[in-house]
């Protein structure tokens, strides 16, 4: 289970990142959705601070980005 919860927090932060790039700098308004997203992801990542989870998030981040993710 901790491996998925690591992949599933990490897809999230690199979707909403992605969300954040494609609507720009208005992303920064409270108001917006890519903004909202983006900080909530970041929670997610918080939760990784279980020692099984941040582990798998530690491997998987130390991995490079493909061009498909």
């Amino acid at each position: 289970m901790p491996d998925a919860r690591a992949t599933s927090s990490l897809l999230a932060a690199r979707a909403a990142a992605r969300l954040v790039v494609h609507t720009g700098s208005r992303s920064v308004l409270a108001d917006q959705h890519a903004g909202r997203l983006y900080r909530e992801s970041g929670f997610l990542l918080v939760f990784g601070l279980r020692p099984a989870i941040k582990d798998a998030m530690l491997q998987r981040l130390a991995v490079p980005a493909t061009a498909t993710v």
